[in-house]
């Protein structure tokens, strides 16, 4: 089956590409992926699946569709994101984006192309597929605080029904070809914090009538960035930044207010919890010690992505027999979030990272970046490596 697959991946190759610049040339932010999701559906049908469904949290976006619905066999999931960043492109590609400010500038792009072909290919074996095949085309990946497409389509019954789900993301800091895994954590929680100091203004030169939040901000940010090497235990991992500080806007006055937002991310719940905890208490006490009152929030996002243990193998063995062994290898884990994490949290299942970063091609610009590029040449050994996973997946239950 491997060969027969390697073979359908090869022979759609140029099709998988074409479907990943149409989606480059024409992205659509969080939720608002209608475009696309009408294109996926129609492709989808034309390809023989059933059960087609648009729409995610009473918005025209999403795509859910299934094949075997008749199999008395186990049910997998394949999922990619669709949305785009709020990112000008500045690639010069002869697909770049026709829309203004906005970009495929993180992958999801290939994603969607790279499940179309996995998708294709399926359609093409499912007389030897041992159960069932649910592809989910999730919106709004990118908009982690505002509203993740992951929650709402697990909440319209996505999962229902899914006994395994896998999924990959394009990863410009593995080589172009490589096929990187892990059991366990992979990526990051998602966290996001805020504080407000208020203080008492006044003139520059007499800081004796005023209360500085300045002062005030510069001992928290100090501390926050001491809690995780002295508090926790250096086994494991934290990562406090602070992204944001708003403070005045005259040089001689000292302002009543500082607002300050950042990130917190960690692989734990137990250690996400003492970074919170840490963070509360030392935004309290560092205001109460310099006469200022702390306003601080702390949202919850992402939780980490987690991959099942024996999903990831699975995965890893089917990479090895698609991609070569020698091509495929455990990968560090990230700080980056995902909103695929939420799936793992209910179902077993597994996320792996394709690599596309090639210096020779000019391939080297980082996620989010306005020159950030896809490798087209790995996009069908994706769809390959999808479509074997998920083969792999049902044959060892039947078995």
């Amino acid at each position: 089956m491997k060969d027969f697959i390697l073979r359908k991946a090869k022979e759609h190759e140029g099709q998988i590409i074409t479907w990943r610049r149409h989606f480059h040339a024409h992205p659509e932010l969080s939720f608002k992926e209608e475009k696309t999701s009408a294109l996926i559906a129609s492709l989808l049908e034309s390809m023989g699946y059933e059960n087609i469904r648009i729409g995610t949290a009473g918005r025209p976006t999403g795509v859910i569709a299934e094949l075997n619905t008749s199999s008395e066999g186990p049910t997998v999931a394949l999922r990619a994101d669709m949305d785009a960043l709020p990112v000008q492109e500045e690639t010069g590609l002869p697909f770049a984006s026709e829309n203004p400010g906005v970009m495929h500038a993180c992958g999801h792009d290939a994603h969607m192309a790279i499940l179309l072909g996995a998708a294709q290919i399926l359609s093409e074996m499912k007389e030897s597929l041992p159960g069932k095949v649910r592809l989910l085309f999730q919106p709004s990946e990118e908009s982690a605080e505002i509203s993740q497409g992951a929650i709402h389509m697990i909440e319209e019954g996505a999962l229902d029904g899914v006994d395994a789900i896998f999924g990959l993301h394009v990863w410009q800091p593995l080589e172009s070809g490589r096929l990187g895994w892990r059991e366990g954590p992979l990526m990051a929680s998602s966290d996001r914090w805020t504080l407000t100091i208020r203080g008492k203004g006044g003139h520059g030169a007499a800081p004796h009538l005023s209360i500085d939040p300045t002062a005030t901000a510069g001992h928290f940010i100090s501390m926050v960035q001491t809690f995780v090497s002295r508090e926790l235990d250096p086994l494991k991992t934290a990562v406090v930044s602070v992204g944001e500080m708003k403070a005045g806007n005259a040089f001689n006055i000292i302002p009543d207010s500082v607002y300050l937002q950042g990130t917190a991310r960690t692989f734990e719940p137990a250690v996400r919890s003492m970074v919170e905890e840490s963070l509360r208490r030392i935004a309290s006490h560092s205001c109460e010690a310099m006469r200022c009152k702390a306003e601080f929030a702390y949202h919850r996002n992402l939780p980490p992505t987690v991959n099942d243990p024996a999903m990831a193998r699975l995965g890893a063995c089917a990479a090895e027999k698609i991609f070569g062994a020698g091509n495929v290898g455990e990968t560090p884990p990230t700080m980056v979030g995902e909103d695929f994490s939420y799936f793992l949290e209910k179902i077993p299942g597994a996320f792996f990272f394709l690599g596309i970063g090639n210096r020779e091609k000019g391939y080297a610009y980082p996620h989010h970046h306005p020159k950030f590029q896809v490798d087209d040449g790995v996009l069908a050994l994706g769809s390959a490596f999808e479509a074997f996973t998920a083969y792999t997946f049902l044959s060892q239950k039947k078995e």
